[in-house]
């Protein structure tokens, strides 16, 4: 309640107090207070729309349909109109739909202005739709989009968002190292050549997660790249570094490369120890002679 008291003395010093004005303000402020009843009523309503808060914060979210996504034509809602040949799985609330997709291409058409907002997320990237229609194919060798009209926003895991228009493409690279061992192989069987290929493997190598099993696999891929390019001086560098860096699986062949390689440049005594790791797994082979070829009985 305001302080009437206070008032009278701010409207009289500034002379802007009339006298029926000061009277009205006096009889109210000796007035006594009357003490407002709250009706019955307004407990049980507010125990009630506290009850019914609390029952909306307990109750769980209403579910989201889930849709297989594999091969054929789909009308996912009036404005989303999808042709599958691959596997992903849609999520739909309201005008929010996500779209998993696993592998293969996947055509889209977004009906423009009608506030649907659609993401089809891979592995490698997050495309983000604002009424177009498009193309995602997700394959060994990452995450490709096209866009036929309109725009979409392409968030790729490795390399940043980009804006595209109609009649642009961008590829998502594998986001992790191992990734990037599965399209490195595709390229290869593709024949792209080992320069090309020599150029993702050092890009992949430069990961924070190449290193172990992915390490030791991509160390042997720029091994032979090397030797395919004739660089075997170059070779033999990455063979002794890979098998410091990431001992694996292919730590066998990484070793006979080497024995080879410093027998031809006439170093047996750095071939030996290649040689010896051969001889006690068993897997010396042919490379027998070359045992023979460096003992000091043979030198």
């Amino acid at each position: 309640m305001a302080d009437y008291r206070s008032l009278l003395e701010e409207y009289r010093a500034a002379g802007e107090l009339r006298p029926d004005t000061e009277r009205r303000l006096r009889d109210r402020l000796r007035a006594p207070r009357r003490r407002l009843r709250t009706p019955i009523v307004v407990l049980p309503l507010g125990l009630a729309l506290a009850a019914a808060v609390l029952l909306t914060l307990l109750r769980p979210p209403t579910p989201v349909a889930d849709v297989p996504l594999t091969r054929g034509e789909l009308a996912l809602t009036a404005d989303v109109q999808l042709s599958a040949d691959g596997e992903g799985n849609a999520r739909q609330a309201d005008e929010r739909i996500e779209i998993a997709w696993s592998h293969g291409a996947l055509a889209v058409e977004v009906e423009p202005n009608r506030g649907v907002q659609l993401a089809v997320v891979t592995d490698e990237a997050r495309v983000m739709v604002v009424g177009t229609g498009f193309t995602v194919h997700r394959d060994a060798l990452g995450t490709h989009v096209t866009v036929a009209h309109g725009r979409v926003e392409v968030d790729c895991a490795f390399g940043g968002s980009t804006l595209l228009v109609a009649e642009q493409t961008r590829t998502c690279l594998p986001r992790t190292a191992a990734g990037a061992v599965g399209r490195i192989r595709s390229l290869q069987a593709r024949g792209i050549g080992a320069d090309v290929t020599l150029d993702e493997i050092d890009a992949a190598l430069a990961r924070p997660d190449a290193r172990d099993a992915a390490g030791n696999e991509l160390g042997a891929m720029r091994v032979h790249a090397l030797l395919t390019q004739h660089r075997e001086t170059d070779a033999l560098a990455a063979a002794e570094h890979a098998l410091r860096a990431w001992p694996g699986a292919r730590d066998l062949e990484l070793r006979r490369v080497a024995a080879r390689l410093h027998v031809a440049a006439g170093d047996c005594a750095a071939a030996l120890p290649h040689l010896e790791s051969l001889a006690g797994a068993g897997a010396l082979g042919e490379d027998s002679a070359l045992v023979t070829l460096c003992s000091p009985e043979t030198r």
